[in-house]
C-alpha cells in the first residue's frame, strides 16, 4: 500500500507538471536561449526577450516556438518535478508527524523537505535536462532523444549527460524550497489568519506568490546550469571559475538574465501546476498539499 501511494505520489506531481510545462514551453525556449547567449567582445549587446521571440518565430514559425525540446521537457517533468512535487508531502510528514523531529507547521521542516526531493529530483533528471536545453538552444542538434543520448554519450562520455550537475541539482533543490515550500507555507498562513479552506481560490492565490518566489531564488542556478549543459567540450572549467568569470566580463546583473521569460514561465506555471496538482493528488484518494 505504500510503495502504491509513493507510485500515486510521483505520478500526481509528474502529471500536473507535464501539462504546465507543455502550455508554457515558448517560454521555456525563450529563457534557456537568452541564458545560453554570451556577451562577447565583437558583440557586447545580448538580444532581449522580444527579440528572442520574434527571431525563434522567424526561424520556426509558431512551432518553432513550441516544439524545441518539447518532448524532453515533458520526460524531464516526470524524473525530476515527480520527486519533487510528488514525494514532498510524504517526506514532510516523514519528518514532522511521523517521527516528530519538527513541530507541524514548521517552515523549517517544509523547507529540509523541499530541499530533500528537489535535490533528488534533479540528480536522476540530469542527463535528459542536458539534452533538453540542447534541443532548445539548437533544434537541429539530433533528431531524437534517443539519438541526443548516444551521439552525447559517444562523443563526451557518460560525463557529458551529468555536465552542470553541481548548479543543477543546486537549482532543483532552491527552486523546490521556492516552490513547493513557500506554497505549503502560504497556504498555512492564509488559512490561519484569513480562514481560508481547501479550494481552486486558496490554491490560485498561494501559486501567484510561489511563482515570483521561486524564479527570483533559482535565477542564478539557471543561468549556471544552462551554461554549463550547453557546453559541448569534454573539459569543464569547474563552478567557481565559471562563476568568477561571468560576473567579471559580464557583471553581476547577468545571474539574474531571463528572470522575465523564467517568471512568465514560472509564474504562469504554478498558476496552472499546483490546481491542478491538488485535484490529482484529491481524485487519486491523497491529502491535499
Amino acid at each position: 500500500m505504500v510503495m502504491i501511494d509513493l507510485f500515486l505520489d510521483w505520478a500526481s506531481g509528474g502529471l500536473a507538471n507535464a501539462i504546465s510545462s507543455s502550455f508554457l514551453n515558448p517560454m521555456d525556449v525563450s529563457k534557456t536561449r537568452m541564458q545560453a547567449e554570451e556577451r562577447l567582445k565583437k558583440c557586447p549587446t545580448r538580444t532581449g526577450m522580444f527579440a528572442t521571440i520574434k527571431n525563434t518565430y522567424i526561424e520556426g514559425g509558431i512551432i518553432g516556438l513550441w516544439s524545441p525540446g518539447l518532448t524532453a521537457s515533458i520526460l524531464r517533468e516526470f524524473l525530476y518535478s515527480g520527486p519533487r512535487a510528488g514525494f514532498y508531502v510524504p517526506v514532510r510528514n516523514f519528518f514532522s508527524t511521523q517521527h516528530h523531529i519538527f513541530e507541524n507547521d514548521s517552515f523549517a521542516c517544509k523547507i529540509l523537505a523541499a530541499l530533500c526531493t528537489g535535490t533528488f529530483g534533479a540528480l536522476i533528471a540530469n542527463p535528459i535536462d542536458v539534452i533538453k536545453i540542447r534541443l532548445m538552444v539548437k533544434p537541429q542538434s539530433y533528431p531524437s532523444i534517443g539519438n541526443a543520448f548516444y551521439s552525447i554519450q559517444k562523443d563526451e562520455g557518460i560525463a557529458g549527460l551529468y555536465k552542470g550537475l553541481f548548479p543543477s541539482t543546486l537549482r532543483g533543490a532552491f527552486i523546490a524550497v521556492g516552490e513547493i515550500a513557500t506554497y505549503d507555507q502560504t497556504k498555512t498562513i492564509l488559512k490561519k489568519n484569513f480562514d481560508l479552506s481547501e479550494g481552486l481560490l486558496l490554491h490560485s492565490m498561494c501559486s501567484l506568490i510561489t511563482g515570483f518566489v521561486a524564479t527570483t531564488v533559482a535565477a542564478p542556478f539557471d543561468l549556471l546550469k544552462t551554461r554549463s549543459m550547453n557546453l559541448k567540450s569534454s573539459s569543464s572549467s569547474g563552478v567557481l571559475k565559471m562563476i568568477n568569470s561571468i560576473i567579471r566580463d559580464e557583471g553581476l546583473l547577468v545571474l539574474f538574465r531571463g528572470w522575465l521569460p523564467a517568471y512568465l514561465r514560472l509564474g504562469p506555471h504554478a498558476l496552472i501546476c499546483f490546481p491542478i496538482l491538488e485535484q490529482i493528488r484529491r481524485a487519486f484518494g491523497l491529502e491535499y498539499i
